[in-house]
């Protein structure tokens, strides 16, 4: 997933609309927000604007004491704090891409890349995938298969999907994610014989590893 950060909601919100529309996980925050948020479900930090943050150098510090993940940022300049800054007039996709090849270089795990036990729901797939096969899922139903595959193994609640599968401007109640995960669940069954996740009392959701192991033995 990639954290961003911009002081304006606005700013904020529409790049993570625009990562959204390419099958990319990412959560947008406020300078002040990103310290209690920022955790190991982050591939990278994008500083999607650094106005308004008074003094850069100390905030940046505070963010590398509680993290070591590559930071990034919009803007005509170049900073030893980031590993990479992008033209304001970048397209998404540019920066996606830019992002994904320097955490490759890094050798760390790339921004866009979902995959797990057969599973294969990378954002440049435009589709999910379980041992090469099609899974014929929606929109919606990928972004939670990724965020399952981002979190694996620890289980996904609720509101967590609610908080990163979903648009920022588009969060549906809670009782949706549970009918989505069951359609999912359905879906899968048909196709593979076995259900997708497992839900586990008062944790959550996560994907069904080893009941499909069984599958991939088969293979």
């Amino acid at each position: 997933m990639l954290l961003i950060i911009d002081k304006s909601k606005r700013g904020r919100d529409t790049a993570a609309e625009m990562f959204y529309y390419m099958g990319f996980l990412s959560y947008p925050v406020s300078p002040e927000e990103a310290i209690s948020e920022i955790s190991g479900i982050y591939r990278a930090v994008l500083f999607n604007s650094t106005d308004g943050i008074a003094d850069l150098d100390d905030y940046i510090s505070r963010l590398r004491s509680v993290t070591d993940i590559p930071f990034f940022a919009m803007g005509d300049f170049s900073s030893p704090h980031f590993r990479a800054t992008f033209s304001e007039s970048s397209y998404s996709s540019t920066v996606a891409l830019g992002i994904a090849k320097e955490l490759s270089l890094l050798g760390r795990e790339v921004f866009g890349v979902y995959q797990a036990s057969g599973f294969d729901a990378s954002a440049d797939l435009g589709e999910a995938r379980y041992l090469g096969q099609i899974i014929p899922l929606t929109k919606t139903e990928r972004m939670i298969l990724r965020l399952l595959l981002c979190k694996y193994p620890e289980p996904v609640t609720v509101g967590d999907v609610l908080k990163y599968a979903y648009r920022v401007t588009k969060r549906p109640e809670a009782a949706s994610v549970r009918t989505h995960i069951s359609i999912m669940n359905k879906k899968f069954i048909r196709k593979f014989g076995k259900a997708l996740t497992i839900s586990e009392i008062g944790r959550g959701y996560s994907i069904a590893i080893r009941d499909l192991e069984r599958i991939l033995e088969e293979v």
